[in-house]
Order: C-alpha cells, then sequence, then structure tokens
C-alpha cells in the first residue's frame, strides 16, 4: 500500500502477525490504508479469556478502518487530523463496550490500541495500552507512544528503572484499555516525519521480545517488507511466547 503523501517522500506501509509459539489463538488485529492522500495505521492486541480478546481487537480495528474511511475527508487541517484520530480510539472504546454489552461471553473483554493518521509531513498518533508506534532513522530508534501500564507508572515517578521494569513482576499489568472505561482518554502524540524514518508499530510480544537495538539491526539490514517478517522471526527464535503484530512505514 502506498501513501503518496507530498512534501515528504511516498511512503509503504507492510504489515504481518503471527500467532507465536505458545498462544492457541492470535488475538492481535492490524490495518492499514490511504484515503484522500492520507495514510492511516491500527494496530491491537485483544485481552480477555477464550475467543473475547479475539473479538475485541477485531472489533476496535473494523471500528477505525471504517471511521478512517467516513472521518479523511480531502480538506483536513492538522488539528482536525488530530481530533479525528483521537477520536478513531474513542470510537473503537465504544465499539468494544457494545458488543461486550451484546453477548455475556465478551464481558470483559478488552484490546490495547495505536492508531495513526500519516499526512503532509506530520504523524499523528493515538494509543491506549501497551502496544507501541516508534520511529527509527539514521540508527536511532524512539518510541512514539507511552504505555498505560503499573510499570511506566513507577518509571515516571522514578521508583525504577527502565531495565528494573523489564523483569517487573507487573510488567505486564495495564492500567488503561479499551472496552473497560467509557470516558477512556488515549495519549497523543504528533512528529514531524523525514524521508529517513521509518515506523514501527506493534504489539508487545515484538517489543517485549526483540531489544531495541535488533529492531535497529534488522531495519539497516533488510528492506521494508523483509524487515517485517525479519522482526517476526527474530521475536520467534527469542521464545515466540505472545502473537506478534509488526507493521513498518517508510520509504
Amino acid at each position: 500500500m502506498v501513501g503518496l503523501n507530498e512534501g515528504v517522500a511516498m511512503f509503504i506501509v507492510y504489515g504481518e502477525t503471527n500467532i507465536g509459539k505458545k498462544r492457541l489463538i492470535n488475538q492481535d488485529a492490524f490495518a492499514f490504508g490511504e484515503q484522500n492522500e492520507k495514510t492511516w495505521i491500527v494496530v491491537c492486541d485483544g485481552l480477555g479469556g477464550e475467543n473475547a480478546g479475539e473479538v475485541a481487537s477485531k472489533t476496535a480495528v473494523d471500528c477505525v478502518s471504517g471511521f478512517m474511511k467516513e472521518h479523511l475527508a480531502s480538506n483536513l487541517e492538522h488539528m482536525e487530523i488530530k481530533k479525528t484520530v483521537i477520536e478513531s480510539v474513542k470510537s473503537a472504546n465504544e465499539a468494544v463496550l457494545k458488543k461486550a454489552s451484546e453477548d455475556e461471553k465478551f464481558s470483559g473483554m478488552s484490546t490495547t490500541i495505536v492508531s495513526l493518521i500519516f499526512f503532509d509531513g506530520l504523524l499523528h498518533i493515538a494509543n491506549v495500552g501497551d502496544s507501541r508506534a516508534y520511529c527509527v532513522s539514521n540508527g536511532v530508534i524512539e518510541q512514539l507512544t507511552k504505555d498505560h501500564s503499573v510499570v511506566q507508572v513507577l518509571i515516571d515517578s522514578g521508583k525504577i528503572s527502565k531495565k528494573e521494569a523489564k523483569k517487573h513482576p507487573s510488567k505486564n499489568c495495564l492500567i488503561k484499555v479499551l472496552g473497560l472505561d467509557p470516558d477512556v482518554e488515549p495519549s497523543y502524540a504528533c512528529r514531524q516525519m523525514s524521508k529517513e524514518d521509518k515506523i514501527l508499530v506493534c504489539t508487545d510480544g515484538l517489543h517485549d521480545r526483540v531489544a531495541k537495538k535488533e529492531i535497529v539491526s534488522v531495519l539497516e539490514e533488510f528492506g521494508l517488507k523483509e524487515s517485517v517478517n525479519e522482526l517476526i522471526d527474530v521475536a520467534l527464535r527469542h521464545g515466540g511466547a505472545d502473537n506478534i503484530t509488526v507493521v513498518l512505514m517508510g520509504e
């Protein structure tokens, strides 16, 4: 898929998801597309027993996909795009809550989400949970999203270091997800893009298992499409304990 965003470059998006080696089902979901020269991506990691997590992530992704197609008009200014990406997440939250209310077997299901829109050199990102977006450029990787997790609160308060967080017993405990709070507020970030930048959107099946330096190494060695498959393979070689989803945007 090609995003024809004038002023920066022609960006291509590739994505894949993998069940991993330990899970019985894949509760990750993703989609991407282009609407009126605006490139959008959504990645979700479902949480919940049996099929509930799978349903939550698919519901959120389907909702955002439809939302983008409906709301990404040709004449949007950047402040309107900011509002659109935030509202896409809130709309997905409402969709997950509605789905759960219609069938008791889905009660309590939830999902993480990263939703982003790229247009005219600017990347707008909204997220809830611990799925992440990174920018990799000239050998440097930068996390663009903010985790909504217990360990992130501890890091922000200075009680633990980032190194300690990797082995903390609460490292997988989230404090904010879609599907539990009707008033959930996503985090938002905006970044100016250059043609050297590559944007990686992934679930914790990748970032929990693959070190940042390994991610950079893969992106420096392989092309965009090959990097998607190689990153998944690296996560599998590191045990593949969770579902793995990787979406890459770049030249």
